[in-house]
């Protein structure tokens, strides 16, 4: 008899452990697929994002005429191009936006629209390349966060990052 109970008692406790199993593969899948999921929305955002006209037209006159602008004269174009990124990060559903121009061999910070804490003011030229098709991970106290970039282009020229 209690060699019918300690044959029982371990089928259950078997039965569970593999009941555990499954429901942890079952949960560990369902994370892999919203990461994944949110990625593909990110990457096709900011795809869309980087093809704005208003974007690209302000980038490309910031890069041919960034030093001959006053202050002021930056300062109230770039509130133009903040509102639209507000916009877009709005409509898009994601939680920063920060445009880079082309300067030299890095892009240099023109704005930035939600939480800057983690973005750098200057980036160099080759990390994007770098990190194509792919986020950018940083973890830190309050989470994760995953950094897409995507080069800004008119006319077959390289204007700027969006990331």
């Amino acid at each position: 008899m209690l060699v019918a109970i300690a044959v029982a008692a371990a089928l259950v406790v078997e039965s569970g452990g593999r009941s555990q199993e499954a429901h942890f593969r079952s949960t560990l899948d369902l994370i892999q697929k919203d990461i994944s999921d949110t990625e593909k929305r990110y990457r096709l955002a900011i795809a869309r994002i980087a093809l704005a006209p208003t974007l690209t037209s302000k980038l490309y006159v910031y890069n041919k005429y960034w030093g001959y602008f006053s202050k002021d004269t930056l300062d109230g174009d770039i509130a133009v191009l903040r509102d639209e990124l507000e916009t877009r990060l709005l409509a898009e559903s994601i939680d920063t936006i920060a445009v880079y121009r082309v300067e030299g061999d890095h892009y240099a910070s023109v704005a930035v629209v939600g939480n800057s804490s983690y973005l750098r003011d200057t980036i160099v030229h080759e990390l994007p390349g770098q990190l194509i098709g792919r986020p950018d991970y940083l973890q830190t106290a309050d989470g994760f966060y995953a950094t897409f970039y995507m080069p800004v282009f008119r006319d077959g020229e390289e204007i700027g990052l969006l990331v």
